[in-house]
């Protein structure tokens, strides 16, 4: 009976020992698990994405993607610059933000951008897909000069684009600009109202020969095919004597039979001839056949 009794009770010890080491164990293994789970570096999703317009000048804008990880998770951008094929992908120096502005650089090639997500347990990157090919911007003309024509409608190019083919340009369309002056009053820190004034033309007459004149209206648009008055002084009025159309460069050379004795001349040119943004003008007065005034 004691022999039953201490073999009995050593067995149930083994067996109490048994099970305590087997329950050690698989706690150290799910606790190894649970450890090497919660070591785990971000996972991406979603790939990173790249929007905007792709041409020079512009301005990209990344999207890091979607991804799973421990706590805050931080990004970092880096763009890369391949090929029209998108091989050859190398950094582009100095560009690691979420934006990126082309540049000359960048025409002609794509562009791809690696994202580096980062959280405490380590990092990881996902890189976006490459973009088309960047092309250049379209040509921006320069601003016109003040009275330059404006441009309506652009020119154009036709015919076929192949080898040994003629094409043809159309000058395309443009209308002619005014000029005006703005006068605004300013006192005390209040402003008047805008008065617009109109310019007015420099009217030139010079004596060529005997009796024979020539005539300029100068101004920034062209007064071509316009209409300039020949006055002379009849007393305090002035009486028109001949009408001189104006040639392709806005000026005229005429002839014109006087009457015998000094005669006091002018040009004319009328505020219906010059338009709106301009006021009418005079010449200044030539004394024929004496002298100039």
């Amino acid at each position: 009976m004691d022999g039953w009794t201490k073999s009995s009770g050593s067995g149930r010890r083994g067996r109490l020992t048994g099970l305590v080491a087997g329950a050690t164990l698989a706690i150290a293994i799910a606790l190894t698990i649970i450890g090497t789970a919660a070591a785990a570096v971000p996972t991406n999703t979603a790939a990173p994405t790249i929007s905007g317009t792709l041409q020079t000048g512009s301005t990209l804008t990344a999207s890091a993607g979607s991804w799973n990880g421990t706590g805050t998770i931080t990004y970092a951008y880096d763009w890369q610059r391949c090929d029209p094929h998108g091989n050859g992908c190398g950094d582009v120096k100095g560009a690691t933000a979420a934006t990126y502005q082309l540049g000359k650089a960048d025409e002609n090639h794509t562009l791809r951008v690696a994202v580096t997500a980062s959280d405490t347990d380590g990092a990881n990157t996902a890189v976006s897909a490459l973009t088309a090919t960047i092309t250049a911007a379209p040509l921006t003309p320069p601003a016109p000069k003040p009275g330059a024509p404006a441009n309506t409608g652009l020119p154009t190019i036709a015919g076929n684009v192949q080898e040994g083919a003629t094409l043809t340009a159309s000058t395309g369309t443009w209308a002619k600009s005014t000029i005006q002056t703005r006068y605004d009053a300013r006192w005390n820190g209040a402003t008047s109202s805008s008065a617009t004034v109109g310019v007015q033309p420099l009217v030139t007459f010079h004596l060529i020969t005997h009796k024979r004149f020539t005539t300029k209206v100068v101004a920034a648009k062209s007064f071509s095919g316009k209409v300039v008055q020949f006055q002379r002084r009849n007393g305090s009025k002035w009486v028109t004597m001949k009408r001189i159309r104006l040639g392709a460069n806005s000026g005229a050379i005429f002839k014109v039979a006087l009457p015998k004795g000094a005669s006091t001349l002018r040009m004319a040119f009328s505020v219906n001839q010059a338009g709106a943004g301009y006021l009418g003008g005079t010449s200044r007065t030539i004394v024929y056949p004496l002298h100039l005034t």
